[in-house]
């Protein structure tokens, strides 16, 4: 899955209770200015987001949840200064909703491009589709890159975060 759109945040606006987005600092109203969008994940497995074209020193900042009352940690990054373009990625969760946030660190203003993809989770992601192996020896090969962890599963030994 794959998408892409064009925005700006000319004549955006901070508002109470909005994060700071990590690398933000005050325009002269006392918010940080940003533009925002919703995405909700249909599959679990990768999303990434990147800022593809600005010219303008922008933060891109994603954030799990579905009201600015309730999100969650989000992660944000500084387009860099030679090209000035960031990414993101996370791994996610089918019907999971997630906040993007575009934002300005100085009063100046911007068009950009967003661009999104989804890599979907391995299917033996889940604890009920695991992969049956058979027999008293054999070769099985798999990457974890997509794969999620999901709701109560336990931390396997010291890694956290991922099993397939």
């Amino acid at each position: 899955m794959r998408g892409t759109i064009n925005g700006t945040n000319s004549g955006a606006t901070g508002e109470p209770g909005a994060p700071r987005h990590g690398y933000c600092f005050p325009d002269s109203d006392s918010f940080v200015s940003s533009v925002w969008h919703r995405w909700t994940a249909l599959q679990s497995g990768r999303f990434e987001i990147k800022i593809g074209s600005t010219s303008a020193r922008l933060v891109l900042a994603l954030y799990p949840g579905s009201d600015l009352g309730n999100l969650g940690s989000g992660t944000y990054d500084l387009t860099r200064l030679y090209d000035h373009r960031t990414e993101l990625g996370i791994r996610v969760r089918a019907g999971s909703t997630y906040r993007i946030a575009v934002a300005s660190t100085t009063s100046s203003r911007s068009t950009f491009g967003l661009e999104w993809s989804l890599a979907p989770a391995p299917a033996n992601d889940d604890f009920t589709n695991a992969q049956n192996l058979a027999g008293d020896t054999g070769t099985f090969s798999a990457t974890l890159s997509t794969a999620t962890a999901e709701a109560n599963e336990p931390g396997h030994s010291d890694l956290t975060g991922s099993a397939a």
